[in-house]
């Protein structure tokens, strides 16, 4: 959304931009700057309904720049909060983010994965050829011909419409990925570490 702004505003089609916060257009130090020498080069202005930006004096210039560097100062600290608290729940053994892995399924009332009863006999399938050296790609190619395909996954976008991101095909990249997620055995993985799970393994270790 921003690059397709800057254009516009490169291509003279936009003098001003209205804004409701300037933490809504960016949140890094970094990017203020260029991102403000941009809009002056361009002879463009930036105005807020709630602030007041106006940069025609230092003491203006110096409150922007602090309101982005408080802007800044939480997403940080937020974001590192949230490591924290997916780190914890890691140490735990508690599954804690991402799409539910194929062969489990997710109980949202005991927030538990679960061995799904199907899904589960072809990933323990998967395994099992993958150790008898059975190359990934002729693994895919089995499951396709049999009709098997990815779990179906529905992706829901901003403006409501949704789509089917999955019942694809099995390609070996995914395979690869599959057996190389050490879920199946019981353990939850978290920043390269891992630990024992609280949920049930499909695979041994």
């Amino acid at each position: 959304g921003i690059q397709a702004l800057k254009r516009q505003i490169a291509a003279s089609e936009i003098k001003v931009v209205v804004i409701f916060k300037l933490e809504r257009v960016l949140r890094s130090t970094d990017e203020w700057g260029p991102f403000r020498a941009f809009l002056s080069q361009n002879g463009c202005r930036l105005v807020s309904t709630t602030e007041d930006l106006s940069e025609e004096t230092p003491s203006g210039r110096l409150k922007n720049n602090l309101l982005v560097s408080v802007a800044e100062y939480e997403r940080l600290n937020t974001a590192e909060k949230v490591r924290a608290k997916l780190a914890e729940l890691a140490k735990r053994g508690i599954w804690n983010c991402g799409l539910v892995p194929y062969g489990y399924r997710y109980d949202a009332t005991a927030k538990a994965l679960h061995p799904h009863p199907v899904e589960a006999d072809i990933v323990r399938r998967i395994y099992d050829d993958a150790a008898r050296l059975v190359s990934l790609t002729e693994l895919a190619n089995t499951l396709n011909e049999e009709g098997q395909r990815t779990r179906d996954r529905v992706f829901q976008r901003r403006d409501g419409t949704r789509e089917n991101v999955g019942g694809k095909r099995f390609k070996s990249d995914a395979l690869r990925n599959l057996i190389r997620n050490p879920i199946y055995a019981g353990r939850v993985r978290f920043h390269g570490q891992e630990y024992p799970g609280q949920h049930e393994a499909i695979v041994t270790a």
